[in-house]
């Protein structure tokens, strides 16, 4: 579970050892702790005073609930944040869409604190451990979805919306993933190993450990999505820089290593850059 905070991002409205006097605002974060290990995080939402909240059900299933604070915290030692800003002006829509649709995945890949990212709209650049979860086939933290995996596609995709779509690497738990460069949104741009059949096992398992030459290519969404598939579109919108990244990695030949750097890597850093070396040291830990 991902235990972090950015000070960049967030200042410190109670710390776990004061007491609590009610002095919150609409998007603040309580942050639980139950016992060392073991936190939960929610939203304040002020229109009805109750927290937003990604909860396990059962072993493997999550559910999105409101409850009061009092019900949220339980008389356990708690934090509260606040996003430096203020909080997005969908935040109410993002709310009633997490209410209405709930979570598309289980805890153990899309858990509490990506919950709460989501609805505030914290667009930090990828870590490995995102680019892993996203090629399991989780949500991706700042995007939207537009598309699931089980629903109907109506063709609406927009420049600049990724797409996860399952492959023969699905097989053993990886979905390859491209995004839409063009105005029309008939054109995906994505990344494979320059081997025969590169979305199968074999060019996985062959490429697990070591590089390949890989092959930068724009093909039709009919042809990409070729079984199912989810479509994402970040909540931000796409930089100005898009555009220019897509030309560049055009004319560009990087080594495809599934492990450092495949077609996930590839999609987010036509929207981030180059991806920041981010661990969990750099960061807050929730305690």
């Amino acid at each position: 579970m991902r235990l972090i905070l950015e000070p960049k991002v967030f200042t410190v409205v109670k710390n776990y050892n004061e007491e609590y006097t009610g002095d919150v605002q609409n998007g603040d974060i309580f942050i639980v702790q139950h016992h060392k290990w073991s936190i939960d995080a929610g939203v304040y939402c002020a229109e009805d005073t109750r927290i937003i909240r990604l909860k396990k059900k059962f072993f493997i299933s999550t559910e999105v609930q409101k409850v009061n604070v009092h019900t949220f915290t339980r008389g356990n030692r708690f934090a509260v944040y606040r996003k430096k800003g203020g909080i997005p002006h969908s935040f109410r829509e993002n709310v009633n869409e997490a209410m209405s649709r709930g979570p598309e995945y289980s805890l153990s890949r899309y858990n509490c604190i990506e919950f709460v990212m989501d609805l505030l709209e914290v667009d930090l650049k990828p870590t490995v451990q995102d680019c892993i979860n996203i090629g399991l086939g989780t949500k991706p933290r700042g995007f939207k979805v537009v598309k699931k995996f089980s629903d109907s596609y109506p063709g609406n995709a927009k420049l600049g919306d990724l797409f996860i779509v399952e492959s023969a690497m699905s097989e053993i738990g990886y979905h390859h993933a491209g995004v839409c460069c063009c105005e029309s949104g008939q054109e995906i741009i994505h990344f494979t190993p320059l081997y025969p059949g590169s979305f199968g096992i074999s060019a996985a398992v062959s490429s697990l450990s070591t590089s390949c030459q890989g092959l930068v290519s724009k093909v039709n969404v009919k042809g990409f999505t070729h079984s199912k598939f989810a479509v994402y579109r970040k909540k931000t919108g796409i930089s100005d820089s898009f555009q220019r990244r897509v030309t560049e990695a055009m004319i560009q030949s990087p080594k495809y290593q599934l492990l450092h750097y495949n077609c996930i890597h590839f999609a987010l850093e036509l929207f981030y850059g180059d991806l920041e070396a981010r661990n969990f040291s750099s960061l807050n830990v929730f305690m």
